[in-house]
């Protein structure tokens, strides 16, 4: 009963968010749009995709580095395949169906889904931190979105403390114990607390962060190419990499799968703040999305089918 739930939860969301893509679509001009992506010069399409696939690359050493932390050794290709297999999961609430890659591990491996589901909240986190980072000059330039970056850099300071504090979790799971019936989940979820210290140790966080300003820079580079491709020369360097992270930021706040409406409509309202009109503005999100988001998707879909034919075989 509680499965049923969980999963009409999600494709409630999915719903939800389908719908919030369907409105922005509706807004666009949709007509006018396909017209104006016509413009779109092909031969920047192969870069944004292979700075795509650079960006799965270096979070792929960033998923190589939360296993070592862990002590947990699984052969390279295998290790890639699981985690490309993840990529299927990036329109779940802030891509948290990525846990799935611990059920493989779980099921291949023999390890336990509570010592490898953190990594999943971690990565997430250390995702956001990159992407502040990434974003923050373009704040004091351009203006916008201060106070919404500081709240996130809190709430992010605050989820660090929690996740590496030994105190607060002896505490919480102290308390969990007084519980009869809370009681039965103080193991895993110790588990689970000594898993996410050991990958938020001050070493581990930096070594992360520094990956994704890679890894996300890359993604950032190529919604400028997009607008290059586009012909929006008014669009700088500085400014694509602010609106990609803002919005992207953004989408994954909002809990909606893959943010999907939410960083279209915030990534196309930035653009047109920038004297954009709404045509070019959505040509441009659209462009983007396809090369990063659902692309992502794809890939995905391709590992997770091999890796479950190598699953059946076994």
């Amino acid at each position: 009963m509680l499965k049923q739930l969980k999963a009409n939860r999600v494709q409630i969301t999915v719903i939800v968010g389908l719908v919030f893509l369907l409105g922005f679509l509706l807004w666009s001009d949709l007509p006018e749009v396909l017209r104006f992506l016509g413009h779109f010069q092909f031969v920047y399409f192969f870069p944004v995709l292979l700075l795509s696939l650079f960006n799965y690359l270096i979070r792929f050493l960033k998923w190589q580095l939360y296993l070592q932390s862990l002590s947990l050794k699984v052969e390279r290709k295998q290790s890639l395949l699981i985690f490309l297999s993840g990529l299927a999961f990036s329109v779940t609430p802030a891509k948290l169906g990525e846990v799935y890659k611990s059920y493989l591990l779980k099921v291949k491996f023999a390890i336990p889904l509570s010592k490898t589901a953190p990594i999943v909240i971690v990565d997430r986190l250390t995702d956001f931190i990159s992407f502040l980072f990434l974003g923050a000059v373009g704040v004091f330039i351009f203006r916008y979105g201060l106070w919404f970056f500081v709240f996130i850099a809190i709430f992010l300071a605050l989820l660090l403390f929690i996740l590496s504090s030994q105190k607060f979790a002896s505490l919480f799971l102290k308390t969990l114990s007084r519980f009869r019936l809370l009681r039965g989940w103080a193991p895993r979820l110790e588990t689970l607390w000594q898993s996410a210290r050991k990958m938020t140790t001050p070493k581990i966080v930096l070594i992360s962060v520094f990956l994704g300003l890679f890894a996300w820079s890359a993604e950032c580079l190529g919604f400028w190419l997009v607008a290059l491709g586009l012909s929006l020369k008014n669009i700088s360097l500085l400014a694509a990499f602010f609106i990609y992270s803002f919005s992207t930021i953004l989408g994954a706040v909002s809990m909606i799968p893959g943010g999907l409406g939410i960083q279209e409509s915030s990534m196309a309202g930035l653009l047109i703040l920038m004297s954009l009109s709404k045509t070019q503005a959505t040509a441009a999100t659209l462009i983007i999305r396809a090369c990063t988001l659902w692309f992502a998707v794809l890939i995905g879909i391709i590992a997770l089918i091999v890796v479950q034919r190598k699953l059946k075989k076994a």
